[in-house]
């Protein structure tokens, strides 16, 4: 993705805003920064955006501000059906969240987590999972740290994994993990996404773009999930605290297993999991179905689950 010379607008300068901004700069974009809050709302945060070819234009809504631009970047506090996102999109501006843009300037492999409950210590776990097989690993994302404040010091050796919210989702369209999961749906943010249906479209979007050789972790236990697995067009690793599924990470006799039921290996007893509670076994056993598929040593993943004390 090449955005050298391009007229960006970026909405939104939380965090990932600023991250998006300063990436943009960096590979020779033209930036215009805006937000609803006036500049003096944000102290000295936006200080180190002030650099030949970034424009400051706060306070102000960004109606005004489409006109002539090739790209709008927005945070994930802003929803997709917002009247001036609508706008650009039909001024042929080319719209993005700012998971997204990250995304796409990212190399290396990325593993994205989503779900209701359980996303951040997935990731945390898994993040841990890659840095002890040795690998460089950058854990983004709805867990604090924007993707774009890592794309553009990240290399074709490295991991990315990223917590991935409902709200990022609205703003993906080529978003492509290398491992994709989704470990529970139940009912939530019905204030922005207004239907399940919805809001369970939008968590598939995780792997809609997933192909043959990409793998997606899937719960077993949830109807939900069994029911959007006929949806993904690559290989669906289950895991399951409560039955043995086809294939994927389950619990036999108090050990977690991974792989087919005949001929699964055994990753470590159910009592050495350190992280306590049936919530933090399934989330235990999503990541070792993440570690698997990456191909992370079993002696790897056992370490990690006996000493990984959670978040």
């Amino acid at each position: 993705m090449n955005v050298n010379g391009k007229r960006v607008l970026v909405c939104g300068m939380a965090r990932s805003g600023i991250a998006a901004a300063k990436l943009l700069l960096s590979l020779g974009a033209q930036v215009t920064i805006t937000d609803t809050k006036p500049e003096a709302d944000f102290g000295g945060a936006l200080d180190e955006l002030r650099a030949p070819g970034c424009v400051f234009a706060l306070g102000q809504t960004a109606d005004a501000l489409i006109a002539g631009q090739d790209m709008m970047i927005i945070s994930p506090g802003i929803a997709w059906a917002k009247p001036f996102v609508q706008s650009a999109i039909a001024q042929g501006v080319e719209v993005m969240g700012e998971l997204e843009l990250g995304a796409r300037l990212t190399k290396g492999a990325l593993v994205a987590i989503t779900g209701t409950n359980g996303k951040t210590t997935t990731t945390t776990l898994v993040g841990e999972l890659f840095r002890a097989a040795g690998r460089t690993t950058h854990v983004v994302g709805n867990i604090g740290y924007p993707i774009t404040a890592t794309a553009g010091i990240s290399k074709a050796d490295d991991v990315t994994v990223a917590e991935v919210s409902s709200y990022q989702c609205e703003g993906i369209s080529q978003f492509h993990p290398h491992v994709g999961a989704v470990l529970n749906i139940t009912e939530d943010h019905m204030n922005r996404h207004k239907t399940m249906e919805r809001y369970i479209e939008l968590k598939a979007r995780v792997f809609e773009n997933q192909k043959d050789g990409d793998s997606v972790v899937l719960n077993y236990d949830d109807p939900t999930l069994r029911a959007l697995a006929p949806k993904a067009m690559c290989r669906v690793v289950w895991f399951s605290r409560t039955q043995i599924p086809p294939f994927g990470a389950f619990v036999r006799e108090e050990t977690l297993y991974f792989g087919a039921p005949d001929s699964a290996r055994a990753i470590c007893g159910v009592s050495e999991v350190r992280i306590p509670g049936p919530h933090n076994l399934e989330n235990a056993l999503a990541a070792v179905a993440c570690a698997m598929q990456a191909g992370i040593p079993v002696a790897v993943i056992r370490h990690t689950l006996r000493t990984f004390k959670g978040v």
